[in-house]
């Protein structure tokens, strides 16, 4: 690792306030939170090991010491302290300026959809969008990085135009678009909502083509290179060196997220003879599994264009 800082992405609680079908948190098996002083400890010993980064995973929010911890957090030392959430626990002005009082940096807000309706019956909570989008204002407007991650979904591939014209209106300045690993719990895998690959990619490039003619930093997440403009081929999801990412989850660690990530996305056979193999996302092992291979080709250049 040299003195490149470790990020330690840490799970402390697997309660969440929305109710999202396709959300990866369902196939967590059950599990309690993490202790305060447990939590406490793994930090100190992440920090002592070389982390400098800590990015708390979804969902934070319904765990009852996150002020304290984010707290504590800043003074081990961490530089990046981040969450990941839903953002309506910003939606109150009060708890946005305590959590950022008490040392937060960074906050990955989930948005899913441009219409109230639409990202309501998404989280299965009225009024969610409305506080979703009060949260990232006030972010915002305290001096926050704010990562907006779009997971695109049969039910928004109609409107992630006007999403993002959306989020351009609220200054937001960064966009990830996702496409979602399918998730399977209570026996069944929950598909209703998930795009095919081919559909997804199409509807997400022409808004990733829209956020940066807007101004905004695109990136994304397991889209194949195959599936993107070579304009769009960059950001953490391809950059990013995640042999240097601990996990400690509530069920499991892994003590270099490279190696638990290929697992989670393996090459198939056609992306062998691919020029870009080495730096392509690929997409997730358990799509591969249930829809096949045949949405993927191998490109012959970096340059070359879609085959769509």
């Amino acid at each position: 690792m040299g003195n490149i800082a470790k990020r330690l992405n840490i799970r402390l609680s697997g309660k969440c306030s929305c109710n999202c079908d396709h959300c990866t948190m369902r196939d967590l098996p059950p599990v309690k939170d993490l202790p305060f002083d447990v939590a406490v400890r793994i930090a100190g010993e992440q920090y002592a090991a070389g982390c400098r980064e800590i990015v708390i995973m979804r969902e934070a929010s319904q765990w009852a010491d996150l002020p304290e911890f984010i707290s504590v957090l800043r003074d081990i030392g961490y530089s990046l302290i981040q969450m990941q959430t839903n953002g309506r626990i910003f939606s109150e002005r009060d708890s946005a300026e305590k959590m950022v009082g008490c040392g937060l940096t960074h906050v990955e807000v989930n948005v899913f959809a441009a219409r109230k309706a639409s990202g309501d019956a998404v989280m299965r909570v009225p009024g969610a969008q409305l506080q979703v989008l009060s949260g990232i204002r006030n972010l915002l407007e305290l001096g926050i990085g704010v990562l907006v991650v779009v997971p695109v979904l049969k039910s928004n591939l109609g409107e992630l135009n006007m999403l993002v014209r959306l989020l351009a209106s609220l200054q937001v300045s960064n966009i990830q678009f996702n496409f979602p690993r399918p998730v399977f719990s209570e026996d069944r895998w929950r598909l209703d909502n998930l795009p095919r690959l081919a559909e997804a990619s199409v509807a997400a490039e022409a808004a990733m083509r829209l956020a940066a003619l807007l101004g905004m930093s695109v990136s994304s997440e397991a889209f194949p290179f195959c599936h993107l403009a070579p304009q769009f081929r960059r950001g953490p999801d391809s950059d990013e060196d995640f042999s240097r990412h601990v996990i400690v989850d509530l069920h499991i660690s892994h003590a270099d997220a490279g190696v638990q990530r290929r697992q989670g996305r393996p090459y198939a056979e056609i992306c062998q003879a691919c020029a870009v193999k080495s730096a392509c996302p690929v997409t997730w092992a358990a799509y591969q599994d249930l829809f096949g291979t045949s949405e993927l080709w191998a490109l012959k250049s970096a340059e070359e264009e879609l085959r769509r």
